[in-house]
């Protein structure tokens, strides 16, 4: 389904034994002892029992009247991930250490190819944010935004490698979106390859003239957002989506359903025999539009899309899981902070994280060089040493500048942001002035969230109050592209 997995940062040595726990597999419930071996499920036998009474172990667990299930594999998350003038919160450090605390020990990620630009750029782009910082096994799928039949050819050759998993998006115009066509070549190609297309179900088009029309009668609050991504405009996506594979002959996995209107389009299309899987998350399950509707903005904390639904839809969505329409539990694991994210949306439902585009004039200037970062070619100090790229065209120069990394989470993509919006044309951007890149520091330290930062270490500097450590890591940076 995606990339073969990439190993946590630390794998367990040694023998542990999990002893006289209630073991819950695939099939079936049963008293049992488990034997794991560097990290693997080696064994299973009774308690009591001459072959577990043999196992001899460096750590032995007991787990007398407790339950013992496997870790959790979540096939849908959004580490980093940019997305309406900001992006996820969460690194690949601390989404992958928030999912072990509640028992996920694999997450698949989603790699991102910005337009303009190849998968594996993309692909090494989402590698180096997670390499080294993930505390449980992760892989990836690879979101597919520029669709021609370079990115196509590039396809197959990623399939090859191990990510076979690819995702379209029928919403966000301007953003991630396809239209019908770019979608059926790809199901086509992925036919041919063996790769799975995996579809977010909106008609973006149509939720855009609604969002417009909205915000025309003066309809601004968080609740409106569930209205305007009305739950029929899912469904017809669905449909469209699922007639698509039939023509193009490939199978379809529609993420994050949520509407029962959008369930019934993949209860037919499985009953006429159709290669169709659905997913569906927690909060659909549990959460309703009596969320999105919470007074003082407090339902903006709840914006997510497709968008929550009313209670009634539940329901169906249970018996969907029940009957093996809806197939897979995921996530969609996508944070936004309500203090500086969330609140971007105060005046404008449109404008909150995940509810829809944000307009351009709305956008942070404080958040355009990441957006750079993540979909470019950067410097890479052990290949070019005291030579690194001196301006934007450089770092866009593949010829000249070949193999290197893109960067992500660094403090001087905020400077830089900072300094282009007031004017600074791109090709005078470097050699850098560092007085006036610190002069904008200090400007720019209000609007500075832990999305700013360049890893864990000074997501913990910020969160500790320690804003000197962040100078310090800025200025270091500074010196070295000086």
């Amino acid at each position: 389904m995606a990339q073969p997995i990439s190993q946590s940062i630390s794998q367990p040595a040694g023998r542990t034994v999990i002893r006289g726990g209630l073991v819950i597999t695939a099939a079936e419930e049963m008293r049992a002892d488990v034997l794991i071996e560097a990290g693997r499920i080696a064994a299973l036998a009774g308690p009591g029992t001459q072959a577990a009474a043999s196992w001899s172990a460096d750590r032995t667990l007991d787990a007398t009247g407790k339950y013992v299930i496997p870790g959790g594999v979540d096939a849908h998350t959004h580490m980093e991930l940019p997305f309406g003038g900001t992006f996820a919160s969460d690194t690949f450090e601390t989404g992958t250490r928030a999912a072990a605390w509640g028992g996920t020990t694999t997450v698949v990620d989603f790699a991102v190819q910005s337009v303009g630009h190849t998968l594996r750029e993309g692909l090494d782009a989402w590698h180096a944010k997670a390499e080294g910082n993930c505390v449980i096994d992760y892989a990836f799928h690879m979101i597919i935004s520029d669709v021609d039949q370079e990115t196509l050819k590039e396809l197959d050759l990623l399939v090859e490698e191990g990510v076979t998993s690819v995702k379209q998006f029928m919403a966000y115009p301007g953003l991630f979106y396809s239209d019908d066509g770019q979608i059926l070549r790809t199901m086509q190609r992925c036919a041919e390859n063996g790769a799975l297309i995996m579809v977010h179900a909106e008609n973006g088009i149509a939720i855009d003239v609604l969002v417009e029309q909205a915000l025309a009668r003066g309809e601004t609050d968080p609740r409106h957002h569930g209205e305007v991504r009305n739950a029929l405009l899912e469904a017809e996506a669905t449909n469209r989506a699922i007639r698509l594979a039939q023509v193009a002959g490939a199978p379809l996995y529609v993420v994050h359903v949520s509407a029962m209107e959008a369930v019934a389009e993949l209860v037919r299309a499985r009953d006429e025999g159709l290669n169709v899987f659905g997913e569906t998350c927690p909060q659909y399950l549990f959460l309703s539009t009596d969320n999105l509707a919470e007074p003082d903005f407090e339902g903006s904390k709840y914006v997510c899309s497709t968008p929550l639904r009313p209670k009634e839809h539940q329901a169906k969505l249970w018996q969907g899981l029940r009957t093996n329409d809806l197939q897979v539990v995921s996530t969609d694991h996508c944070p936004f902070c309500f203090v500086g994210q969330k609140e971007l949306g105060r005046a404008d439902f449109s404008k909150i994280p995940n509810a829809d585009k944000m307009p351009a004039e709305y956008k942070s200037p404080y958040s355009v060089a990441y957006e750079f970062y993540s979909s470019v070619l950067a410097y890479n100090k052990n290949k070019y040493g005291k030579n690194p790229p001196q301006s934007w065209a450089d770092f866009w120069d593949v010829e000249k500048f070949p193999g290197t990394r893109a960067l992500r989470n660094h403090p001087l993509a905020t400077i830089e942001a900072a300094l282009l919006a007031d004017g600074v044309p791109p090709d005078k951007l470097y050699p850098l002035d560092v007085d006036r890149a610190f002069k904008k520091l200090e400007q720019i330290k209000p609007y500075i969230t832990v999305w700013w930062t360049s890893g864990a270490q000074s997501a913990q500097l910020l969160a500790d109050g320690e804003v000197e450590g962040l100078d310090f890591l800025v200025h270091a940076h500074v010196t070295e592209l000086r």
